[in-house]
């Protein structure tokens, strides 16, 4: 809700061939089902917290405390990016989660039309390019 401004009822079930099949029910103020939660980007944002939801259910457990999303913020609009990057790092600092995110330079959330919001040197883990030596490389190595 802190993101997409209405309430979201995730569910999983199994489908006729036994493969996971991962819904969201998306609500307007006054309750009702609405069709926002059958696109893309907002499925997307929805996987994303549900992941984390499911890492804050066991963080007192012996249970994985990081989860990596590759992509999650493609195709969404730059207040929709802030938001969500707002509440992984509320959610992530409480429960004691390391978040790793993946994206590419003109997917980076921009807090006016000018100025790109940038990450702390902390939370940048490494940054990749295609420049002519390989030290931009994952690895260090090209292909």
């Amino acid at each position: 809700k802190e993101i997409i401004k209405q309430l979201g009822f995730p569910s999983i079930t199994a489908n006729d061939e036994g493969n996971i099949e991962f819904k969201v029910a998306l609500t307007d103020d006054s309750g009702e089902t609405t069709s926002q939660g059958d696109g893309a980007s907002y499925k997307k944002i929805l996987c994303a917290c549900f992941d984390l939801a499911l890492l804050v259910i066991y963080s007192k457990e012996s249970y994985f405390k990081f989860v990596y999303h590759d992509g999650v913020l493609e195709s969404l609009e730059n207040r929709k990016k802030i938001q969500f990057l707002e509440v992984v790092k509320s959610v992530c600092k409480k429960h004691d989660i390391q978040y790793i995110l993946t994206l590419i330079e003109d997917d980076t959330p921009q807090s006016n039309q000018i100025e790109k919001q940038t990450f702390t040197d902390k939370e940048i883990a490494l940054i990749l390019d295609d420049k002519e030596d390989d030290s931009g490389r994952l690895f260090s190595v090209s292909y």
